[in-house]
C-alpha cells in the first residue's frame, strides 16, 4: 500500500483487508467486500481525529490497491492487481474485461470524495500482470509501472526505447483510460518474467519518467543481472541482489540513465516493507535494508 499527503496536510492511504467490517463511509462507492482480498482507499485529517472518507474496492475474487497518486487536475488515481474477472471496469475502458493469467493490473481513476470511479480499465495480457505504480505528469497525462510474464512486444507499442520480453512496464494511458498512448518493457528475457520489486515511480516536470526497485533472491524474482545500465552509471556491475535505478526520456524516446546501487557480497539488499520517492526535482529518498 501506500501514504500521500496533499497541500493541506490530508492523508491517503491505498491498501488491502480480508475484513468484512473495515471502516467505510456512507459516501462510500462500495460500502462492503465483494469477496476474499479487497482494495481499500480511506483519507483522513491531518490530526488524524476524523475519517473524511473511506471505501472498498474490488471485485469478488483477490484484489490489492497499492499506489495512490493525487493529480495535478484533480481527482485520484490508483493502481493494482486483481485476480476478479468483475473488478468495477467504466464504460470506454482500454481493457473491459480480464485478460488472463494469474493476475491482471488495474488502472482506476476517483472522485476526490471517494464516492465515484470516474475511470477505470484492467491493464495486463494473458500471462500475469499487476500494476505497481500510477503517476499524472504536470497536464494530468496518465503513466503506469508494472510487472508482467508477457514475452516479445505485448507491452511495446509507439516507444523508441524498448526490451521486448521484459518483465518491466512503463505505459501512458489516455486521462479517460480509454486508450494507450505508448508503452515500453525493459528487463533481461530471459528471466521470462519479472527481475525487479518497483519501490517508486515517477514524472518530473520535464515528462522525464524515474523508476526505482530491487532484485535477488529475496523478492523471488530475476534479480539485477543483465539489466541496461548507462556509461554515467554510478554503478555499472551487480552481483544480481542490488537496487537498480533508471531514467527514461519523455515518451520512452530514449535511456537516459540507469545504474545499479548495492554490495558486492551477493548477499540481498533490498525494501523490506518500504518504499522510496522521488521528488518532482528528481532527488530519491530510499528506506533500504
Amino acid at each position: 500500500g501506500e501514504v500521500m499527503v496533499d497541500e493541506y496536510n490530508d492523508i491517503y492511504v491505498a491498501s488491502s483487508t480480508y475484513s468484512t467490517d473495515f471502516p467505510v463511509t456512507g459516501n462510500a462507492l462500495q460500502q462492503s467486500n465483494n469477496g476474499k482480498q479487497e482494495g481499500v482507499i480511506f483519507k483522513m485529517s491531518a490530526s488524524l481525529d476524523n475519517l473524511l472518507w473511506s471505501t472498498y474496492i474490488g471485485g469478488s475474487a483477490d484484489d490489492a490497491v497499492y499506489n495512490i497518486s493525487i493529480s495535478e487536475e484533480g481527482g485520484l488515481y490508483i493502481g493494482g492487481g486483481t485476480t476478479s474477472d468483475d473488478f468495477p471496469v467504466m464504460p470506454g475502458a482500454y481493457q473491459n474485461s480480464f485478460q488472463g493469467g494469474s493476475a491482471d493490473g488495474f488502472v482506476a481513476k476517483l472522485h476526490n470524495n471517494g464516492s465515484q470511479i470516474l475511470a477505470s480499465t484492467y491493464y495486463g495480457s494473458k500471462q500475469y500482470d499487476q500494476v505497481y505504480f500510477v503517476d499524472t505528469d504536470l497536464k494530468g497525462k496518465v503513466y503506469v509501472l508494472g510487472q508482467t510474464a508477457a514475452q516479445g512486444n505485448t507491452f511495446i507499442y509507439n516507444a523508441p526505447w524498448n526490451q521486448p520480453g521484459g518483465g518491466q512496464f512503463v505505459s501512458r494511458l489516455k486521462k479517460n483510460l480509454s486508450g494507450l498512448v505508448f508503452s515500453t518493457a525493459f528487463g533481461n528475457s530471459s528471466n521470462q518474467g519479472p527481475d525487479i520489486s518497483p519501490t517508486s515511480f515517477m514524472v518530473d516536470y520535464c515528462s522525464s519518467i524515474y523508476i526505482a526497485g530491487w532484485g535477488g533472491g529475496l523478492n523471488n524474482f530475476g534479480g539485477t543481472s543483465g539489466l541496461p545500465v548507462t556509461p554515467n552509471a554510478y554503478q555499472s556491475i551487480t552481483d544480481g541482489n542490488d537496487y537498480y535505478f533508471m531514467v527514461l526520456a519523455p515518451d520512452a524516446q530514449a535511456l537516459q540513465y540507469a545504474t545499479f546501487f548495492g554490495g558486492s557480497q551477493n548477499v540481498g539488499e533490498h525494501v523490506d516493507g518500504g518504499t522510496s520517492r522521488f521528488s518532482k526535482k528528481g532527488a530519491i529518498y530510499q528506506a533500504i535494508c
